[in-house]
């Protein structure tokens, strides 16, 4: 990734850093020396890096422990994402993971006594999942002083464990959608706000000593937004698999890194940019990337894609936009806003799907 890095100078020289976001699921299976070394790497690509910048990394409970809590700290980041999907132990029985209830309140509290800003996520539609069962893990999770969460429906896709064994234990649409209002009824009665599709915020939440405040979250904010009226937003990425986004260059794309260990390693070496595909985009391919961005917001600002683009979002999208309205999913506000309501926000990936 060092060398990867070194690759990529030219492209960013004199850029600014505004998030660092460590993912993949299990950065924290890294040793505790290991966290140093990637904020390392990104400032040989961004030298003049503010060290008070979002800087997150990602793990899952079973893997934290206070030696790597405090060299995560040490090295700079100050802010986890742990993935903990449920806190149910019988549940999470039926993922193969073998984290326990205990462990991911270990963990929070670690967070908590390092000051580092922590987001979770939690999915509902689980195998056996009951919606007092989800109502109970998030009672919990509020309480220990979570102030953002990610809560989101199972998705079971491919040859997964989920969708050969599990799918039968799944419960229904009808169900799920039980689930996904009072989710929000709670939430919303717990001091949290929508703030997409699948996240939950504390507005006002206590500010870390780095000065962060937990409910920023720039990464997610600046996917959301990467589309500018003037300059340029990239998303740049490092590692096998990782991709590169840039819809405001000359020639806007996207570009994803060699899936394989080998084969990224090998062009790396060979100081080659490891890229296995890349998607160049036309105006169409960047409106619709600019709504699917949008639509996790819930709403879509007609003004402000007409700012972007020259022209309005009817003129592509006006039977989806009418349907939507019809079947009481959208309305579209005096300010000219189309805001999805009721249960447009539950359907979301179905509602991308026909906008594409």
């Amino acid at each position: 990734m060092a060398k990867e890095s070194d690759l990529y100078r030219s492209v960013y020289e004199g850029a600014v850093i505004e998030s660092l976001y460590v993912g993949g699921g299990t950065p924290n299976l890294l040793h505790t020396g290991d966290y140093q070394v990637l904020i390392d790497i990104a400032r040989r690509l961004f030298p003049s890096m503010d060290h008070a910048i979002e800087k997150t990394i990602e793990g899952i409970p079973q893997l934290f422990n206070e030696d790597k809590i405090h060299a995560i700290k040490d090295a700079g980041f100050n802010r986890v994402s742990m993935g903990v999907q449920q806190v149910d132990d019988a549940l999470i029985q039926f993922s193969g993971r073998k984290q326990t209830r205990k462990q991911v309140f270990d963990a929070i509290d670690a967070f908590q006594r390092h000051s580092l800003a922590c987001n979770i996520d939690l999915i509902y539609g689980w195998p056996e999942q009951t919606v007092e069962n989800m109502l109970a893990d998030l009672r919990d999770i509020v309480a220990s002083g979570i102030s953002h969460i990610t809560h989101y429906e199972l998705n079971i896709a491919g040859r997964s464990d989920f969708a050969t064994k599990q799918k039968a234990k799944v419960p229904p649409i009808s169900e799920k959608l039980t689930m996904y209002r009072e989710a929000h009824a709670f939430l919303t009665s717990a001091g949290f706000v929508q703030e997409t599709v699948y996240d939950w915020a504390k507005p006002n939440a206590t500010r870390t000593d780095s000065g962060l405040c937990p409910a920023q979250y720039a990464y997610e904010a600046n996917m959301r937004d990467a589309l500018l009226e003037d300059g340029a937003r990239y998303m740049g990425g490092l590692g096998y698999a990782a991709i590169n986004s840039r819809p405001n260059s000359l020639r806007a794309g996207s570009f994803m890194n060699h899936r394989g260990l080998d084969r990224y390693a090998d062009d790396v070496n060979a100081g080659r940019f490891p890229v296995e595909r890349a998607f160049f985009h036309e105006d169409e391919d960047l409106r619709l990337c600019w709504v699917f961005q949008q639509l996790q917001t819930m709403r879509l600002d007609t003004t402000a894609f007409f700012k972007l683009f020259g022209r309005s979002v009817f003129m592509d999208y006006q039977t989806v936009i009418d349907e939507l309205i019809g079947i009481g999913w959208a309305q579209v506000t005096p300010k000219g806003v189309i805001e999805l309501r009721v249960t447009g926000p539950f359907y979301v990936p179905l509602i991308q799907g026909l906008f594409s």
